[in-house]
Protein backbone atom coordinates (compact mmCIF):
# COMPACT_ATOMS: atom_id res chain seq x y z
CA UNK A 1 0.00 0.00 0.00
CA UNK A 2 1.06 3.44 -0.83
CA UNK A 3 0.39 5.04 2.87
CA UNK A 4 3.00 2.02 4.23
CA UNK A 5 5.73 3.03 1.23
CA UNK A 6 5.68 6.50 2.60
CA UNK A 7 5.88 5.63 6.20
CA UNK A 8 8.52 3.86 5.20
CA UNK A 9 10.48 5.98 3.25
CA UNK A 10 10.37 8.84 5.58
CA UNK A 11 11.26 6.65 8.94
CA UNK A 12 13.72 4.65 7.53
CA UNK A 13 14.66 2.43 10.53
CA UNK A 14 13.38 5.20 13.09
CA UNK A 15 11.20 3.97 15.70
CA UNK A 16 7.40 5.52 14.80
CA UNK A 17 3.84 5.05 16.48
CA UNK A 18 2.17 3.77 13.49
CA UNK A 19 -1.06 4.80 14.55
CA UNK A 20 -0.26 8.26 14.47
CA UNK A 21 -0.41 8.62 11.00
CA UNK A 22 -2.86 5.56 9.67
CA UNK A 23 -5.35 5.50 12.95
CA UNK A 24 -8.94 6.61 13.33
CA UNK A 25 -7.77 10.58 12.64
CA UNK A 26 -4.68 9.80 10.02
CA UNK A 27 -2.10 12.45 9.85
CA UNK A 28 0.68 13.85 7.21
CA UNK A 29 3.96 12.33 8.07
CA UNK A 30 5.87 15.47 7.58
CA UNK A 31 7.16 18.54 10.02
CA UNK A 32 5.08 20.98 11.23
CA UNK A 33 6.36 24.46 11.39
CA UNK A 34 6.55 26.51 15.29
CA UNK A 35 5.26 30.44 15.22
CA UNK A 36 8.31 32.66 15.30
CA UNK A 37 8.27 34.34 18.19
CA UNK A 38 10.93 36.74 20.07
CA UNK A 39 12.31 33.68 22.67
CA UNK A 40 12.90 31.44 19.21
CA UNK A 41 14.21 34.14 17.40
CA UNK A 42 16.79 34.35 20.25
CA UNK A 43 17.40 31.16 20.99
CA UNK A 44 17.35 29.38 17.30
CA UNK A 45 16.98 31.68 14.49
CA UNK A 46 19.81 33.92 15.80
CA UNK A 47 22.06 30.88 17.02
CA UNK A 48 22.17 28.33 14.00
CA UNK A 49 22.07 28.28 10.87
CA UNK A 50 18.37 28.52 9.17
CA UNK A 51 17.27 29.03 5.40
CA UNK A 52 14.45 30.98 4.34
CA UNK A 53 11.43 30.77 1.98
CA UNK A 54 8.22 32.32 1.29
CA UNK A 55 5.03 30.94 3.12
CA UNK A 56 2.46 30.01 0.50
CA UNK A 57 -1.16 29.74 1.12
CA UNK A 58 -1.72 26.42 -0.67
CA UNK A 59 -2.87 23.10 0.53
CA UNK A 60 0.18 20.67 1.85
CA UNK A 61 0.49 17.65 0.28
CA UNK A 62 3.40 15.02 0.13
CA UNK A 63 4.06 13.71 -3.47
CA UNK A 64 4.88 10.28 -4.13
CA UNK A 65 6.44 8.62 -7.53
CA UNK A 66 7.37 5.38 -7.30
CA UNK A 67 9.15 3.19 -9.08
CA UNK A 68 6.89 0.37 -8.73
CA UNK A 69 6.50 -1.94 -11.99
CA UNK A 70 3.18 -3.29 -10.82
CA UNK A 71 -0.75 -2.26 -10.88
CA UNK A 72 0.49 0.29 -7.45
CA UNK A 73 -0.44 4.05 -8.49
CA UNK A 74 2.65 5.29 -9.76
CA UNK A 75 1.97 9.00 -8.19
CA UNK A 76 -0.21 10.09 -5.69
CA UNK A 77 -0.31 13.05 -3.44
CA UNK A 78 -1.19 12.62 0.26
CA UNK A 79 -3.24 15.06 1.74
CA UNK A 80 -3.22 16.98 5.20
CA UNK A 81 -5.60 13.60 6.60
CA UNK A 82 -2.94 11.35 4.59
CA UNK A 83 -5.43 10.37 2.17
CA UNK A 84 -4.13 9.37 -1.18
CA UNK A 85 -5.04 10.77 -4.65
CA UNK A 86 -3.88 8.99 -7.80
CA UNK A 87 -2.64 10.90 -11.02
CA UNK A 88 -4.13 8.58 -13.48
CA UNK A 89 -4.91 11.10 -15.93
CA UNK A 90 -4.47 10.14 -19.04
CA UNK A 91 -1.65 12.08 -21.65
CA UNK A 92 -0.50 12.21 -25.11
CA UNK A 93 2.75 10.36 -26.22
CA UNK A 94 3.02 11.63 -29.61
CA UNK A 95 4.80 9.47 -32.28
CA UNK A 96 1.93 7.35 -32.92
CA UNK A 97 2.73 5.55 -29.23
CA UNK A 98 -0.21 4.89 -27.18
CA UNK A 99 -1.61 7.34 -24.73
CA UNK A 100 0.36 6.76 -21.15
CA UNK A 101 -1.18 8.43 -17.44
CA UNK A 102 0.76 11.16 -15.98
CA UNK A 103 1.65 9.22 -13.05
CA UNK A 104 3.40 6.42 -15.38
CA UNK A 105 5.16 9.53 -17.00
CA UNK A 106 6.70 11.36 -13.94
CA UNK A 107 7.76 7.54 -12.51
CA UNK A 108 9.76 7.27 -15.93
CA UNK A 109 10.94 10.84 -15.55
CA UNK A 110 11.79 11.19 -11.87
CA UNK A 111 11.68 8.05 -10.48
CA UNK A 112 13.91 5.38 -13.29
CA UNK A 113 16.19 3.50 -10.41
CA UNK A 114 14.17 4.28 -7.36
CA UNK A 115 11.14 5.76 -5.36
CA UNK A 116 10.80 9.46 -5.44
CA UNK A 117 9.13 11.30 -1.93
CA UNK A 118 9.17 15.36 -1.77
CA UNK A 119 7.20 17.39 0.45
CA UNK A 120 5.38 20.67 -0.92
CA UNK A 121 2.47 22.31 -1.52
CA UNK A 122 0.11 22.62 -4.10
CA UNK A 123 -0.91 26.11 -5.32
CA UNK A 124 -2.85 27.25 -8.64
CA UNK A 125 -1.28 29.74 -11.11
CA UNK A 126 -3.94 32.46 -12.19
CA UNK A 127 -4.11 34.22 -14.98
CA UNK A 128 -0.78 36.61 -15.03
CA UNK A 129 -0.95 40.59 -15.72
CA UNK A 130 -1.60 41.76 -19.32
CA UNK A 131 1.29 41.02 -21.26
CA UNK A 132 2.37 38.04 -18.99
CA UNK A 133 -0.81 36.67 -19.55
CA UNK A 134 -0.09 32.33 -20.60
CA UNK A 135 -1.80 32.08 -23.50
CA UNK A 136 -5.49 29.56 -23.13
CA UNK A 137 -4.90 29.13 -19.54
CA UNK A 138 -6.96 28.18 -16.60
CA UNK A 139 -5.95 28.08 -13.17
CA UNK A 140 -2.76 25.21 -13.67
CA UNK A 141 -2.07 23.38 -9.97
CA UNK A 142 1.49 23.61 -9.13
CA UNK A 143 3.65 21.71 -6.53
CA UNK A 144 6.11 23.56 -5.14
CA UNK A 145 8.79 21.37 -3.55
CA UNK A 146 10.61 22.20 -0.18
CA UNK A 147 11.88 19.25 1.44
CA UNK A 148 13.00 15.47 0.03
CA UNK A 149 12.55 12.59 1.54
CA UNK A 150 14.06 10.19 -1.52
CA UNK A 151 14.78 11.27 -4.95
CA UNK A 152 15.24 8.00 -7.55
CA UNK A 153 16.24 5.74 -5.13
CA UNK A 154 18.70 7.79 -3.19
CA UNK A 155 17.34 8.86 0.58
CA UNK A 156 17.55 12.35 1.04
CA UNK A 157 15.81 12.42 4.85
CA UNK A 158 19.01 11.99 6.88
CA UNK A 159 21.04 14.62 5.02
CA UNK A 160 20.96 18.33 5.64
CA UNK A 161 18.90 20.50 4.20
CA UNK A 162 21.50 21.88 1.36
CA UNK A 163 22.08 18.28 0.05
CA UNK A 164 18.11 17.72 0.18
CA UNK A 165 17.06 21.02 -1.76
CA UNK A 166 20.04 20.24 -4.64
CA UNK A 167 18.46 16.29 -4.78
CA UNK A 168 15.11 18.70 -5.37
CA UNK A 169 16.75 20.47 -7.91
CA UNK A 170 18.65 18.12 -10.13
CA UNK A 171 16.61 14.68 -9.63
CA UNK A 172 13.04 16.55 -9.61
CA UNK A 173 12.88 19.40 -10.99
CA UNK A 174 15.27 19.62 -14.20
CA UNK A 175 14.21 16.01 -15.01
CA UNK A 176 10.77 17.76 -15.35
CA UNK A 177 11.73 20.81 -16.63
CA UNK A 178 13.62 19.29 -19.69
CA UNK A 179 10.81 17.16 -20.48
CA UNK A 180 7.86 20.40 -20.90
CA UNK A 181 10.65 21.57 -23.19
CA UNK A 182 10.76 18.55 -25.26
CA UNK A 183 6.46 18.46 -25.12
CA UNK A 184 6.54 21.86 -25.98
CA UNK A 185 9.13 21.63 -29.37
CA UNK A 186 7.03 18.92 -30.28
CA UNK A 187 3.18 20.41 -29.83
CA UNK A 188 2.47 17.84 -27.30
CA UNK A 189 0.24 18.89 -24.07
CA UNK A 190 2.57 19.85 -21.00
CA UNK A 191 2.12 17.61 -17.84
CA UNK A 192 -1.09 19.12 -16.17
CA UNK A 193 1.42 19.97 -12.64
CA UNK A 194 3.95 21.59 -12.90
CA UNK A 195 6.70 20.75 -9.96
CA UNK A 196 8.63 23.68 -8.89
CA UNK A 197 11.00 24.42 -6.26
CA UNK A 198 10.85 26.99 -3.83
CA UNK A 199 13.58 29.57 -3.85
CA UNK A 200 15.66 29.45 -0.65
CA UNK A 201 18.01 32.31 1.01
CA UNK A 202 19.94 32.20 4.13
CA UNK A 203 17.96 33.81 7.21
CA UNK A 204 20.14 37.30 6.96
CA UNK A 205 19.21 37.81 2.80
CA UNK A 206 15.29 37.33 3.94
CA UNK A 207 14.34 40.80 2.05
CA UNK A 208 15.48 38.78 -1.12
CA UNK A 209 12.42 36.57 -0.11
CA UNK A 210 10.26 39.83 0.84
CA UNK A 211 11.00 41.62 -2.45
CA UNK A 212 8.76 38.93 -4.48
CA UNK A 213 5.84 39.88 -2.14
CA UNK A 214 3.10 42.08 -2.96
CA UNK A 215 -0.76 43.26 -2.58
CA UNK A 216 -3.32 42.09 -4.90
CA UNK A 217 -6.88 43.06 -5.03
CA UNK A 218 -9.08 39.60 -3.41
CA UNK A 219 -10.40 39.44 -6.89
CA UNK A 220 -7.19 39.16 -8.92
CA UNK A 221 -6.09 36.73 -6.58
CA UNK A 222 -4.79 33.08 -7.23
CA UNK A 223 -7.84 30.82 -7.02
CA UNK A 224 -8.23 28.06 -4.12
CA UNK A 225 -5.77 24.79 -4.73
CA UNK A 226 -9.06 22.76 -4.60
CA UNK A 227 -10.95 24.37 -7.05
CA UNK A 228 -8.75 23.77 -9.92
CA UNK A 229 -6.62 20.28 -8.34
CA UNK A 230 -9.59 17.63 -9.23
CA UNK A 231 -10.43 18.68 -12.73
CA UNK A 232 -7.04 19.59 -14.23
CA UNK A 233 -5.21 16.54 -12.60
CA UNK A 234 -7.90 14.02 -12.96
CA UNK A 235 -7.27 12.49 -9.71
CA UNK A 236 -8.36 9.40 -9.15
CA UNK A 237 -8.90 8.05 -5.31
CA UNK A 238 -6.30 6.20 -3.48
CA UNK A 239 -6.55 5.04 -0.02
CA UNK A 240 -7.51 6.59 3.44
CA UNK A 241 -9.92 8.91 4.77
CA UNK A 242 -10.94 10.78 1.85
CA UNK A 243 -13.79 10.30 -0.50
CA UNK A 244 -14.09 9.00 -4.03
CA UNK A 245 -12.98 10.50 -6.93
CA UNK A 246 -16.06 11.88 -8.23
CA UNK A 247 -16.60 13.24 -4.77
CA UNK A 248 -13.44 14.63 -4.94
CA UNK A 249 -14.29 16.70 -7.88
CA UNK A 250 -17.99 17.58 -6.22
CA UNK A 251 -16.06 18.98 -3.14
CA UNK A 252 -13.72 21.17 -5.89
CA UNK A 253 -16.69 22.44 -7.70
CA UNK A 254 -18.74 23.16 -4.62
CA UNK A 255 -15.76 24.96 -3.39
CA UNK A 256 -15.76 27.26 -6.13
CA UNK A 257 -19.01 27.59 -6.46
CA UNK A 258 -18.94 28.63 -2.72
CA UNK A 259 -16.10 31.14 -3.17
CA UNK A 260 -18.90 33.68 -5.40
CA UNK A 261 -21.41 33.11 -2.34
CA UNK A 262 -18.89 34.31 0.42
CA UNK A 263 -17.41 37.57 -1.79
CA UNK A 264 -20.55 38.60 -0.80
CA UNK A 265 -21.39 37.18 2.55
CA UNK A 266 -18.30 39.29 4.43
CA UNK A 267 -15.80 36.34 4.08
CA UNK A 268 -12.68 37.32 2.56
CA UNK A 269 -10.40 40.16 2.68
CA UNK A 270 -10.35 42.89 0.27
CA UNK A 271 -6.56 42.35 -0.26
CA UNK A 272 -4.02 39.49 -0.45
CA UNK A 273 -0.75 38.88 -0.11
CA UNK A 274 1.14 37.32 -3.23
CA UNK A 275 4.07 35.62 -4.19
CA UNK A 276 5.34 36.81 -7.65
CA UNK A 277 8.73 35.34 -9.32
CA UNK A 278 9.06 34.30 -12.68
CA UNK A 279 6.19 31.99 -13.45
CA UNK A 280 5.01 31.65 -10.19
CA UNK A 281 2.18 33.63 -8.91
CA UNK A 282 0.77 32.36 -5.44
CA UNK A 283 -0.90 33.34 -2.31
CA UNK A 284 1.43 34.24 0.60
CA UNK A 285 1.09 34.39 4.74
CA UNK A 286 4.72 34.83 5.40
CA UNK A 287 7.52 32.95 5.99
CA UNK A 288 9.32 29.44 6.36
CA UNK A 289 12.61 29.14 8.31
CA UNK A 290 14.00 25.64 7.94
CA UNK A 291 17.25 24.67 10.19
CA UNK A 292 20.18 23.38 7.96
CA UNK A 293 21.85 20.98 10.16
CA UNK A 294 18.74 18.88 11.39
CA UNK A 295 17.14 15.96 9.24
CA UNK A 296 14.24 15.84 7.66
CA UNK A 297 13.43 12.56 10.53
CA UNK A 298 14.58 15.37 13.11
CA UNK A 299 12.45 18.52 12.57
CA UNK A 300 9.31 15.62 12.62
CA UNK A 301 9.89 15.51 16.72
CA UNK A 302 11.73 18.61 17.25
CA UNK A 303 10.13 20.56 20.19
CA UNK A 304 9.94 24.25 19.93
CA UNK A 305 11.84 25.35 22.95
CA UNK A 306 14.13 23.66 24.67
CA UNK A 307 13.65 21.62 27.97
CA UNK A 308 15.00 23.38 31.36
CA UNK A 309 18.89 23.06 31.42
CA UNK A 310 18.53 21.38 28.19
CA UNK A 311 21.10 21.91 24.74
CA UNK A 312 19.48 24.67 22.37
CA UNK A 313 16.76 23.25 19.57
CA UNK A 314 16.64 23.89 16.21
CA UNK A 315 12.78 23.78 15.31
CA UNK A 316 11.33 24.52 12.08
CA UNK A 317 10.06 28.04 12.61
CA UNK A 318 6.73 29.98 10.48
CA UNK A 319 6.87 33.96 10.51
CA UNK A 320 3.01 35.73 9.52
CA UNK A 321 2.05 38.84 9.62
CA UNK A 322 -0.23 40.19 12.46
CA UNK A 323 -3.15 39.98 9.71
CA UNK A 324 -2.32 36.33 8.74
CA UNK A 325 -2.04 35.21 12.22
CA UNK A 326 -5.08 33.01 12.43
CA UNK A 327 -6.81 29.65 13.83
CA UNK A 328 -9.04 27.44 12.59
CA UNK A 329 -11.87 26.45 14.05
CA UNK A 330 -14.60 24.16 13.62
CA UNK A 331 -18.46 25.38 13.30
CA UNK A 332 -21.43 23.33 13.37
CA UNK A 333 -23.69 23.10 10.93
CA UNK A 334 -26.51 23.98 13.26
CA UNK A 335 -25.47 26.84 14.35
CA UNK A 336 -25.02 27.96 10.49
CA UNK A 337 -28.46 26.98 10.10
CA UNK A 338 -29.55 29.18 12.95
CA UNK A 339 -27.55 32.36 11.18
CA UNK A 340 -28.86 31.93 8.02
CA UNK A 341 -32.69 31.87 9.16
CA UNK A 342 -31.91 34.55 11.54
CA UNK A 343 -32.81 38.65 10.81
CA UNK A 344 -30.45 41.17 9.80
CA UNK A 345 -28.63 40.78 13.44
CA UNK A 346 -27.32 37.40 13.09
CA UNK A 347 -26.24 34.82 16.08
CA UNK A 348 -23.52 33.95 17.99
CA UNK A 349 -21.74 30.78 16.76
CA UNK A 350 -19.59 28.60 18.91
CA UNK A 351 -16.33 27.89 17.33
CA UNK A 352 -14.40 24.21 18.84
CA UNK A 353 -10.67 23.27 18.79
CA UNK A 354 -8.95 20.32 18.94
CA UNK A 355 -7.64 18.51 21.70
CA UNK A 356 -6.80 14.95 22.09
CA UNK A 357 -9.21 13.41 19.50
CA UNK A 358 -11.79 15.24 20.96
CA UNK A 359 -13.48 18.75 20.24
CA UNK A 360 -14.00 21.49 23.01
CA UNK A 361 -15.56 24.68 22.66
CA UNK A 362 -12.63 27.48 22.75
CA UNK A 363 -13.96 30.47 21.18
CA UNK A 364 -17.08 32.08 19.14
CA UNK A 365 -18.36 34.35 16.31
CA UNK A 366 -21.05 36.41 14.90
CA UNK A 367 -22.68 35.52 11.83
CA UNK A 368 -24.60 37.55 9.53
CA UNK A 369 -27.22 35.57 8.03
CA UNK A 370 -25.49 35.77 4.26
CA UNK A 371 -22.42 34.42 6.26
CA UNK A 372 -24.84 31.69 8.00
CA UNK A 373 -26.25 30.91 4.17
CA UNK A 374 -22.51 30.74 3.01
CA UNK A 375 -21.56 28.16 5.37
CA UNK A 376 -24.64 26.05 5.17
CA UNK A 377 -24.19 25.92 1.28
CA UNK A 378 -20.28 24.39 1.58
CA UNK A 379 -21.49 22.09 4.42
CA UNK A 380 -24.34 20.58 2.44
CA UNK A 381 -22.41 20.60 -0.74
CA UNK A 382 -19.51 18.40 1.06
CA UNK A 383 -22.06 16.48 3.10
CA UNK A 384 -20.50 18.00 6.08
CA UNK A 385 -22.22 18.81 9.64
CA UNK A 386 -19.20 20.84 10.40
CA UNK A 387 -16.93 22.68 8.43
CA UNK A 388 -13.08 24.13 9.79
CA UNK A 389 -13.28 27.63 9.17
CA UNK A 390 -10.13 30.42 9.22
CA UNK A 391 -10.25 33.09 11.88
CA UNK A 392 -8.42 35.85 12.84
CA UNK A 393 -8.27 38.26 15.79
CA UNK A 394 -7.34 41.54 15.13
CA UNK A 395 -3.92 43.15 17.25
CA UNK A 396 -5.92 45.08 19.37
CA UNK A 397 -8.08 42.63 20.73
CA UNK A 398 -4.60 40.47 21.88
CA UNK A 399 -3.05 43.30 22.73
CA UNK A 400 -6.33 44.69 25.21
CA UNK A 401 -6.18 40.89 26.44
CA UNK A 402 -2.63 41.37 27.65
CA UNK A 403 -2.95 44.58 29.30
CA UNK A 404 -5.55 43.47 31.12
CA UNK A 405 -4.07 40.41 32.57
CA UNK A 406 -0.58 42.87 33.17
CA UNK A 407 -2.83 44.36 35.68
CA UNK A 408 -4.13 41.05 37.83
CA UNK A 409 -1.88 39.90 40.53
CA UNK A 410 -2.34 36.49 38.77
CA UNK A 411 -0.53 36.98 36.01
CA UNK A 412 2.49 37.97 37.66
CA UNK A 413 2.32 41.97 36.54
CA UNK A 414 3.03 40.89 32.82
CA UNK A 415 4.72 43.92 30.76
CA UNK A 416 1.99 45.19 28.76
CA UNK A 417 3.69 44.35 25.52
CA UNK A 418 5.09 40.54 26.02
CA UNK A 419 2.83 37.83 27.12
CA UNK A 420 3.13 34.28 27.96
CA UNK A 421 1.93 30.82 27.04
CA UNK A 422 0.56 30.42 30.74
CA UNK A 423 -1.02 33.87 30.84
CA UNK A 424 -3.03 33.04 27.47
CA UNK A 425 -3.93 30.23 28.71
CA UNK A 426 -5.39 32.03 32.15
CA UNK A 427 -7.24 34.63 29.44
CA UNK A 428 -8.46 31.20 28.00
CA UNK A 429 -10.02 30.08 31.11
CA UNK A 430 -11.87 33.40 31.87
CA UNK A 431 -13.32 33.87 28.20
CA UNK A 432 -11.22 36.65 27.44
CA UNK A 433 -10.82 36.23 23.71
CA UNK A 434 -14.17 34.39 23.25
CA UNK A 435 -15.88 36.46 21.29
CA UNK A 436 -13.26 38.41 19.52
CA UNK A 437 -13.23 36.23 16.40
CA UNK A 438 -13.99 36.71 12.68
CA UNK A 439 -13.84 34.33 9.80
CA UNK A 440 -11.98 35.16 7.06
CA UNK A 441 -11.93 31.89 4.83
CA UNK A 442 -13.86 28.74 4.87
CA UNK A 443 -11.25 25.26 4.31
CA UNK A 444 -13.44 22.19 2.86
CA UNK A 445 -10.14 21.10 2.20
CA UNK A 446 -9.51 20.24 6.47
CA UNK A 447 -10.42 17.29 8.04
CA UNK A 448 -9.70 19.21 11.97
CA UNK A 449 -9.76 22.36 13.87
CA UNK A 450 -6.26 23.49 15.06
CA UNK A 451 -5.47 22.14 18.44
CA UNK A 452 -6.02 24.65 21.75
CA UNK A 453 -2.45 24.81 21.59
CA UNK A 454 -1.97 26.21 18.74
CA UNK A 455 -4.48 28.97 19.22
CA UNK A 456 -2.50 29.58 22.32
CA UNK A 457 0.80 29.83 20.00
CA UNK A 458 -0.64 31.92 17.74
CA UNK A 459 -1.94 34.47 20.11
CA UNK A 460 1.13 34.31 21.90
CA UNK A 461 2.56 35.40 17.96
CA UNK A 462 -0.11 38.58 18.25
CA UNK A 463 1.06 39.89 20.95
CA UNK A 464 4.83 38.73 21.14
CA UNK A 465 4.70 40.93 17.43
CA UNK A 466 8.11 40.21 15.49
CA UNK A 467 8.45 41.82 12.23
CA UNK A 468 10.68 40.97 9.45
CA UNK A 469 13.01 43.85 10.67
CA UNK A 470 12.91 42.80 13.83
CA UNK A 471 14.65 39.36 12.68
CA UNK A 472 17.29 41.07 10.06
CA UNK A 473 18.37 43.10 13.44
CA UNK A 474 18.65 40.22 15.13
CA UNK A 475 20.43 37.75 13.13
CA UNK A 476 22.89 40.72 12.11
CA UNK A 477 23.45 41.47 15.64
CA UNK A 478 24.01 37.63 16.79
CA UNK A 479 26.26 37.38 13.31
CA UNK A 480 28.84 40.50 14.56
CA UNK A 481 28.78 39.51 18.21
CA UNK A 482 28.24 35.65 18.32
CA UNK A 483 27.39 33.71 21.44
CA UNK A 484 29.54 31.68 23.28
CA UNK A 485 29.08 27.90 21.80
CA UNK A 486 26.82 29.43 18.80
CA UNK A 487 26.65 27.52 15.85
CA UNK A 488 26.16 30.67 13.19
CA UNK A 489 27.81 30.70 10.28
CA UNK A 490 28.06 33.26 7.51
Amino acid sequence: MAQRRILKLVFGSTPFKASKYTGGRPELPGPMACALTSHSLRESLCRFPYAVCEKSDGERFLLLITAATDDSPRAVLADRSFSLFELSGAISMGGGRAPSTVGAVMAQLVSPAGDTLVDGELVSRPALPPGKAIAGEVPTPVFLVFDAVQVNGTRTADRRLPDRLSAVGTGVRERLRRDDTKRAHAGLPLLPLLVLGKTFCKAPDLHRVLAHVASWPAARAPASPGDVTAAALKLGHGEGGGGAAGGRAAAAAASAAAAGVTEHAGIGRAEVSVYCEGQRVNGNDGLVFTPEAPSYVDLLSMPDKAAPGGAPVQPLLKWKPLLENTVDFLVRLVDAEAAAGGSGAGCTATLFSSAGGRTVEQAATSLTPEQGKALVSVMRAHGKKDLVVECMVDEAAAKGVVRSLAGDHTAAALPADKVTSAALKLAYRRGLFYQRWVIIRLRPDKARANSVLTAVSTMEALADSVTPADVAAAIRQAMRAPQPGAARTA
